[in-house]
């Protein structure tokens, strides 16, 4: 564990001085190693044949001023004013008329990806629609088109219906594990009501999901020794135009407890070992 005096994201640090934006708690900066740039360099050693795109974008770094708040104890106002900065973030870029998406998430732990030991999360903006997002865009759109009602709405109408997957509920919004889940303990967040944008609920609703996340990464820290995982804000894309009933802003959270193996990773199958009902029974008893 790195030292808050030795740490580069501490406010004594290198980082904090390069901040572009700041709030009582949390800090924002460009990263160093940014995966996409403003002037993009295209390398091209595909000879015709390969193709590749211009990694045209922005990277940032969001940042908790206090070393030792990680995910399973930030208090319920802290919360709220994460998300609220996660919102800036998406909208600062939302008028641009050349990016596809805006991508929010959180690395926990060194097996998820996380590097500094600091509490952080990253934003990333580009003009590349990733090919997930793409794949629930048409997933959700196919659905609306074949049975006139949003795929996620069904789904929260299935789980509320059966119960045995849901482990948090409150006025706005239902955590529970999903039918499929592709890691043991893997959640998703979901508002209840129909919403497209993530980055346009009011501070009420924040609120309502502040609680929801606080209770989430709490039973992760007590039930589950405080597991790696990413945590990751899925919300409409900028572009292409997406109707806004078919599309329904949601959180997966991704508990890294188990890492795929040669199947997995060699024909995309995902065998999970851990039925979703029995993690979620464990998960509330």
């Amino acid at each position: 564990m790195v030292s808050p005096n030795k740490c580069l994201f501490c406010l004594n640090g290198p980082a904090y001085p390069t901040r572009i934006f700041e709030t009582k708690n949390i800090y924002v900066i460009p990263n160093k190693f940014p995966a996409f740039v403003q002037k993009p360099q295209i390398y091209n050693d595909g000879n015709n044949f390969y193709n590749n795109l211009k990694a045209f974008g922005a990277h940032e770094v969001i940042i908790r001023k206090d070393h030792d708040e990680h995910l399973p104890n930030i208090p319920i106002p802290h919360w709220v004013e994460l998300l609220w900065v996660y919102q800036n973030r998406l909208l600062n870029y939302a008028g641009e008329p050349y990016f596809a998406y805006g991508a929010i998430f959180h690395n926990h732990g060194i097996e998820a990806g996380s590097s500094i030991a600091h509490p952080h999360s990253q934003f990333i903006v580009s003009e590349i629609l990733p090919p997930l997002i793409a794949k629930e865009v048409e997933h959700q759109k196919v659905y609306y088109e074949k049975h006139n009602a949003c795929l996620l709405c069904e789904m929260i109408r299935e789980e509320r219906q059966r119960g045995i997957r849901i482990i948090l509920e409150n006025r706005r919004y239902l955590a529970f594990m999903p039918y499929a889940s592709r890691y043991p303990y893997e959640i998703m967040v979901i508002p209840k009501k129909h919403a497209s944008r993530f980055e346009t609920e009011e501070e009420i609703s924040l609120s309502h999901l502040a609680t929801i996340l606080h209770k989430v990464f709490g039973l992760f820290g007590s039930k589950l020794k405080d597991p790696p995982l990413n945590f990751v804000i899925h919300t409409k894309p900028y572009s292409p135009v997406i109707e806004e009933k078919n599309w329904h802003w949601h959180i997966e959270i991704l508990p890294r407890l188990e890492h795929w193996g040669g199947y997995e990773t060699g024909t995309g199958l995902i065998i999970n070992a851990l039925l979703p009902e029995k993690a979620a029974a464990f998960l509330k008893s």
